[in-house]
């Protein structure tokens, strides 16, 4: 112990020693020490003698101009204006501060000031280096012709100076001129061949060409001749790597460049990128947030930002930004099959047609793009035009069990069953444990009556695989559609027995039980999938519309409530929910209940028609009738809708548009007793006999009983 304390002491002693020492020294020995410093490469340690030396004299002119090096050095380029500025002002020699002073506003973009530091005075070798960062300020504004003038103006006065050559070097890379600009960089490294920057642009070049193995050679060359300041040349080396895919090498820069990362675009941009690679979307978004400041020159974040929100399920904001990389970027193929994806969710396939046609007749391999595209023309109904990309798909992939079972599908729903049977048989050759394959083919035999063939192949299933529930499950299935009720049931047991509360064997137990009017058992069956999956959404749903059975609305809101905070984005429960309060006269919650829902979950057929009954029963007649319309635009085949929109108009008091609606109504649904009965009221009360006469003909054949028609 006693040594232990000792050993604390004498640290304490050399430390309040080494302070005393350093108390007693004057700025000019803290100077003449930051110097011995600089040349051995100690940049830290020199900062703390220079910072010390201001202390005791804040006028140190050499003081604040060694300073301006250390931080410019170190890459503190603020910091290093401040100093140069300062030595400047307190009379340094202009020869020293001016282009050490030049360069770094030129790098800061502070071309204001730039064109402020005046010629007067300096040396031809100072001269030719402000006249260098002045050319490089205008190169960076896209004035190639000032820019010219003055980078030639500075070689005519120091052709030697590395900082000239490499602005020589600058312009001939602006100029495309790579040939010229590789001489120049040549010439720069023989004299100085610890130059960082002349690597640096080197490497850029060879970026450009496409070089990228020797553009990362070359950025770590700069890194490794430049340590104290070469996070910019790590942030190049990082997007180099993540063109090439090298993560595990983009990883190692890492940790320099989220030093700076909340500052800088660029580094935020492959930290972005690196997170999502990781699947750390939520990390991602962050990081890409700070990207997209500069998104003109990484306009890739906001791709980022779109694929991160999808994964993510945020569809409205992965919606946004693929739909504004798009617009930035029309032509990137990634781009449109992202939003291609986001656009299949929200069942928008016209725009999946449009976006990916052109990326189809471009790249006609793109095995992405095809089955998006042969997707969306199947649910367009243009089922010829999705045959033949399938058809294509199965040539490129031959060996491919998706591809046969989507080529399947297809042509089952075009009606072609033999060539449908085939291409699913292939399916289930290339992967017999293919249980999607399986389940279509049996369909296929059920369409066509096929029944004890829909058996065999869920027989067969089962036999090859007795161990999996799904097996159980797909037999009862099968069985349960031919009407073997019974033996239906003994799979779904079975299929119980081996995954205890399985959803969908327990839920068609319940709902055999439920057709059996034992509502007691079928909870069971519902209570016992809870059991272990706790908040299955479907089973809550289900159990919620048993205990409407039961007349149980207590525990019907309770497993609804239950629903909607472990599955807030799920439209099922509050649909239900939503339908509750309107039959209980409480329209007043619904706009509340249903708000968490997503864009594209506000608008399907389902919710709007539970909102247009709410806004009808609150008397929200023109909200009404927009709700309705909308719906209309999506369901224009259903009768009931223009009956409802009818009703709208008539409490508007717009008698013409009323009467349109139900006459669309009857075209839809000729049988339609509500419409047909209202259109023959507004008849009556315009005294058109005749069109009374003509409903009432129609109302007496087929709805004869019913007391509005006798009355």
């Amino acid at each position: 112990m006693r040594k232990f304390k000792s050993a604390i002491f004498s640290v304490l002693l050399s430390v309040v020693l080494g302070t005393a020492c350093s108390a007693n020294l004057s700025d000019a020995e803290h100077v003449a020490r930051a110097e011995a410093l600089l040349r051995e490469g100690k940049m830290s340690a020199a900062s703390i003698e220079l910072k010390s030396a201001l202390q005791k004299a804040p006028d140190n002119a050499q003081a604040r101009l060694l300073l301006g090096q250390v931080m410019a050095e170190t890459g503190d380029l603020f910091a290093a204006e401040k100093e140069f500025s300062e030595a400047l002002s307190l009379g340094a020699d202009p020869n020293e501060v001016v282009p050490p002073l030049s360069r770094v506003l030129q790098a800061l973009q502070n071309h204001k000031e730039l064109d402020l530091l005046s010629r007067a005075g300096l040396s031809s070798t100072a001269s030719a280096e402000l006249l260098a960062s002045k050319g490089l300020a205008e190169l960076a504004k896209g004035n190639l012709g000032p820019a010219d003038g003055l980078i030639k103006e500075a070689a005519a006065l120091d052709r030697g100076s590395l900082y000239v050559q490499l602005a020589q070097a600058q312009l001939a890379m602006s100029l495309d001129t790579h040939a010229k600009a590789r001489t120049l960089i040549a010439a720069a490294l023989k004299t100085h061949p610890d130059s960082a920057q002349a690597f640096n642009l080197l490497a850029q070049i060879e970026w450009r060409e496409g070089n990228l193995e020797q553009a990362v050679s070359d950025f770590g060359e700069a890194i490794a001749k430049q340590p104290n300041n070469k996070v910019v040349f790590q942030l190049n080396r990082a997007l180099v790597n993540l063109q090439l895919g090298r993560y595990e090498d983009v990883e190692k820069d890492a940790p320099d460049l989220n030093m700076i990362s909340k500052n800088s675009p660029g580094a935020s941009y492959v930290l972005g990128v690196l997170e999502h690679h990781k699947g750390n979307y939520k990390d991602a978004l962050t990081a890409l947030e700070i990207a997209r400041w500069d998104q003109d020159t990484f306009p890739l974040s906001v791709f980022f930002s779109a694929s991160s929100h999808l994964a993510l399920g945020n569809l409205q904001q992965a919606d946004l930004y693929s739909s504004e990389f798009v617009k930035i970027s029309p032509d990137n193929v990634a781009g449109r099959k992202l939003l291609a994806v986001i656009r299949q969710q929200q069942a928008n396939y016209s725009e999946v047609i449009e976006l990916l046609t052109p990326v189809v007749n471009v790249y006609g391999d793109d095995i992405i793009a095809l089955d998006l595209l042969a997707l969306a023309l199947l649910h367009n109904g243009e089922k010829s035009q999705a045959i033949d990309l399938y058809e294509k798909l199965v040539q490129l992939q031959p060996e491919s069990p998706i591809a046969q079972f989507n080529l399947g599908n297809a042509l089952l729903a075009a009606g072609n069953t033999d060539l449908a049977l085939a291409a699913i048989k292939k399916a289930t050759a290339l992967d017999p444990a293919f249980e999607q394959a399986q389940e279509l083919l049996i369909f296929a035999h059920l369409q066509t009556r096929q029944n004890e063939e829909a058996i065999g192949v869920a027989e067969n299933f089962r036999n090859a695989n007795p161990g999996l529930a799904a097996s159980h499950n797909l037999l009862g299935r099968v069985l349960l559609a031919t009407g073997k009720t019974k033996k239906a049931r003994e799979s779904f047991e079975k299929s119980c027995q081996i995954d205890p509360g399985n959803p969908l064997a327990c839920g068609k137990l319940a709902e055999l039980a439920t057709s059996r009017k034992d509502l007691e058992k079928a909870q069971d069956y519902y209570q016992m999938v809870l059991e272990h999956n706790q908040n299955h959404l479907g089973t809550l749903v289900d159990i919620a519309s048993l205990n409407v059975l039961q007349d149980d609305a207590k525990n019907m809101l309770i497993h609804l409530q239950q629903a909607v905070d472990s599955h807030p984005e799920a439209e099922a429960p509050r649909l239900v929910l939503a339908r509750y309060y309107l039959l209980k006269g409480r329209p007043e919650k619904v706009g509340p209940l249903l708000e968490p829902l997503d864009k594209t979950g506000k608008k399907t057929p389902d919710a709007l028609r539970v909102y247009a009954s709410a806004q009808i029963m609150q008397e929200q007649f023109e909200a009404a009738r927009y709700t309705l319309e909308e719906l209309i635009k999506q369901e224009p085949e259903r009768a009931d809708s223009y009956v409802s929109l009818a009703k709208v108009h008539a409490q508007l008091k717009d008698a013409e548009r009323t009467k349109e609606a139900l006459i669309k109504a009857l075209e839809l649904n000729p049988q339609h007793f509500a419409a047909r009965l209202a259109l023959a009221r507004m008849y009556l009360r315009e005294g058109d006999k005749a069109g009374v006469e003509v409903h009432l003909v129609v109302l007496r054949e087929t709805s004869a009983k019913q007391t509005d028609v006798i009355e």
